[in-house]
């Protein structure tokens, strides 16, 4: 993981981040958490609600990001629910990402190409970073570009701990 966070400390380095459960929780509901937004049984109950209205940034990731240029830091998740405008004031609101810098895409299987998009803004030889917490998207990202990868979950370990298995 050292590589993976000389990448993330690099100043250089675009960061592009998932949403739900990497900048903000899942837990939105009162006794459930969000996964019930990806049930179509339960669906309804959400349309309409900013279900993203009292939802705080995860601490560890707005200190992370503090102080860094932003204009090198992207939100890229899937929202197949209408919450577009609610999702994009969250961000913004919590952590300072130009809405313009915020892609909601209606299926994980365009995350790739939109990381490719971004990364050609910036010109050949970018360093990106994809940061989500869905592993089957990270291994797909993985096979269709050449950009580093990290579960949100990296952000959650000690960066010195080194452990050594016999």
């Amino acid at each position: 993981m050292g590589k993976i966070w000389e990448l993330l400390d690099d100043p250089e380095t675009v960061l592009v981040f998932d949403i739900d459960g990497t900048l903000i929780s899942y837990n939105y509901g009162e006794y459930r958490a969000h996964h019930e937004l990806d049930n179509e049984s339960t669906e309804e109950e959400f349309k309409g609600i900013d279900i993203y209205n009292g939802c705080r940034g995860i601490p560890v990731i707005r200190e992370f990001l503090r102080g860094r240029d932003l204009s090198r830091v992207y939100c890229l998740s899937m929202e197949p629910h209408e919450h577009d405008a609610s999702k994009r004031k969250a961000i913004h609101q919590y952590y300072g990402i130009a809405p313009s810098h915020i892609y909601l895409v209606a299926d994980h299987s365009e995350k790739p190409v939109v990381l490719t998009q971004i990364a050609k803004e910036w010109g050949e030889g970018v360093k990106v970073v994809f940061i989500d917490d869905n592993s089957t998207v990270l291994r797909a990202v993985e096979a269709q570009t050449p950009f580093c990868t990290a579960h949100v979950s990296i952000f959650f370990e000690d960066r010195e701990c080194v452990i050594t298995l016999a």
